[in-house]
């Protein structure tokens, strides 16, 4: 299975303008949709991201799910960072940081 690449820089686009948080919103939007194909579930909700709070925890559960993902196939991959506190503090850290875990995932099983 070929997997897509999610554009990490996306994720401090939310410092800026509407503009760019509505990108960051659809790359979160094709993460979730990635990840679930990934994972072969659809328990990662696009809309999550719109509620504050709740999308912190979503991140967690995003990267605990590709750190899994990361074990299971052996990829030679670094685990994403799964701290909830840096997720609500620092949420665009965290994003940041799934979005890179994920493309260097897919980078791996794409070879």
């Amino acid at each position: 299975m070929k997997l897509e690449r999610v554009t990490p820089i996306s994720a401090f686009a939310v410092f800026a303008c509407i503009i760019p948080v509505i990108w960051t919103c659809i790359e979160f939007f094709r993460l979730t949709s990635l990840a679930n194909q990934l994972r072969n579930k659809n328990d990662f909700q696009w809309w999550s991201i719109l509620i504050p709070f709740y999308s912190s925890f979503h991140l967690v559960t995003i990267a605990k799910e590709l750190n899994l993902f990361i074990r299971e196939n052996n990829l030679q991959v670094a685990p994403a960072n799964d701290n909830l506190l840096l997720a609500l503090f620092f949420p665009v850290v965290n994003l940041y940081s799934i979005f890179d875990t994920y493309n260097k995932c897919a980078d791996a099983s794409n070879r």
